[in-house]
This record gives structure tokens, sequence and C-alpha cells, in this order.
């Protein structure tokens, strides 16, 4: 009787151990394997690709597959249950962030990256050197505007419409191209002209054409309302001194901690950071280099 009594709780405590070490190689697995989308604003793609590429080496199961979008349609996706994970230039609103708790019970992720800012871009022919924020918010509406974006409803959009106010006329279209490159061709030829894109954007051109073109402009200035004249860099972003200074984000709506929650820990690690500073960015997060000198 007591044998049968021992082998039954010998039993009943392997299928224990057994089921709890089952459960957590499925949690493991959880955030290491699978599939998973990524909506990432065309001011931010080439990051997304980098950080995702070195992401991949640790997690080779874990799969994300990098997509543009422009930011509007990313976080409107996002809210309604559409996207997963996205990459914008800017947190939730409370408003949208209710929405979504109403809608699942559950609160979004979400974690700042990265620094990065709208910049102003010209010809070196064009005798203007600097431009005034107060100028800006009129000119660039103005119906003979000379302003043009590298797309339309983007983050450098959405920043500089955030920070100035301004409104486009019912109907009127904004001037746009489809990406920075377009852009940068269009500024080039056309030296009156002026095209807002993201200082990072500058960074990714391999194409040798798109190297002269940018050879040809030169990066304004802002001068703020108190006076002082602002270059955009890496220093001022850091500061927050430069007046269109804006965060990247990584917003997460998975359930329990999956490859998204994964790749945003990562992201914002040490191995992540570099990776965002190597790309041309502000690293949100900075890491103290410790040296060690033994005799």
């Amino acid at each position: 009787m007591k044998n049968n009594f021992y082998k039954i709780f010998i039993y009943s405590l392997v299928i224990i151990i057994f089921n709890s070490c089952s459960k957590e190689e499925s949690k493991e697995q959880y955030y290491k394997k699978g599939k998973v989308d990524l909506s990432v604003d065309p001011s931010f793609y080439e990051l997304a690709l980098s950080l995702n590429q070195v992401f991949n080496t640790v997690y080779p199961k874990a799969i994300i597959d990098v997509q543009p979008q422009a930011e509007a349609l990313a976080i409107n996706n996002f809210i309604n249950g559409n996207a997963t994970i996205i990459m914008v230039g800017r947190n939730l609103t409370d408003e949208e962030a209710n929405f979504i708790f109403k809608r699942t019970k559950k609160k979004y992720k979400s974690a700042q990256i990265a620094c990065d800012g709208v910049i102003f871009i010209t010809s070196k022919k064009n005798n203007i050197s600097e431009l005034s924020i107060q100028t800006l918010k009129t000119d660039i509406v103005s119906e003979n505007s000379k302003y043009v974006f590298d797309g339309s409803y983007t983050s450098n959009y959405n920043t500089l419409k955030n920070i100035l106010k301004f409104k486009f006329k019912e109907g009127e279209k904004i001037n746009s191209f489809k990406d920075a490159q377009e852009l940068i061709k269009y500024i080039d030829n056309n030296p009156s002209y002026i095209g807002i894109t993201g200082l990072s954007t500058l960074n990714y051109s391999n194409d040798e054409n798109l190297k002269k073109n940018l050879n040809n402009l030169k990066i304004l200035p802002i001068k703020t309302n108190d006076g002082e004249i602002i270059s955009p860099n890496l220093e001022s972003f850091k500061l927050n001194k430069y007046p269109f200074t804006r965060r990247i984000y990584l917003l997460n709506a998975e359930n329990g901690f999956g490859i998204g929650s994964s790749f945003l820990r990562f992201s914002t690690s040490q191995r992540g950071q570099l990776i965002v500073s190597k790309e041309g960015y502000q690293p949100y997060y900075l890491y103290e280099r410790n040296i060690n000198i033994t005799k």
C-alpha cells in the first residue's frame, strides 16, 4: 500500500515538474520565435532596419517584417487594432491611449529610443541664410509657398504642424514628394525652394548621384523668438534647444511579453543605443562607459 502511494506521489511530482518546464519553455519561446509586423514612419525606416538586423542575430527565429508607413496612418492603425508595433515620432495622446484601453482593457507599452530633428534644406545658390519661427508658420501655407515636404502626413509634417500650429486651407494640397530622395533632387534643381526632411535622412545615401545633389545643398539654422540662431545637430537635440527636435518612439500593443516587447527592450539596451548612435541619431538612453585600469 505504501509502495503504491509512493509511486503515485512520484508520478504526480514528475507530471507537475514536466508541465512547469513546458510552460516556462513556452513562455521563453514566445519572445524568441514567431513573426510580427512593424510599421515605421519613412523618416525612421533605415534605423528600424538596422535595429532589426542585429536583433535577428540575437533571436534568429523572431521575424520582424519592417514596413514603411506614414505616421498618421500607422498611429490610426495602431489605435484601431490593425497594427501591433509601430515606430513613430510621437507618443499617443491621452485620448488615443484611452481609446485603446476601452477597446482592449489593456495599456499599450511605449519607449523613447532616439532623438532627431526636422530640418530645412535649400540650394547653396539660395541667398537665404536662416529661417525665423515667426515667419515659418505663415510661409509654409502661403499661396505661393516655396516649402516642400518629403512626404504627406509623415512624422516630419506632423512635427512641424504640432509645433507651429499652421493650417492649410480646405482643399489645398501639401507640397510634397514620395520620399526624401526625390525631394533632395528637386531642391538641387530648384534653388529657390526649401525642402523639409529629417536630419538623419541625409545619412542614408549610397547613390553617388544623390551625394552630388547633397553637396549642392545647405542646412538652414533657425532663429528663435528670442533672436537666438540654432543649428540642428545632435548636441542641440540632446539639450532640446533646437525648436523642431522630436523623440522617436516604439509603441507596442501585443498581449504578454512577445517579440514586440523583446524588440522594444533590445532597442533601449546599450547595444541597441549604440546602433541608434551609429545611424546618426541622438540616443535617448546614455550609458556610462566604464574603463578599468589595472596595474
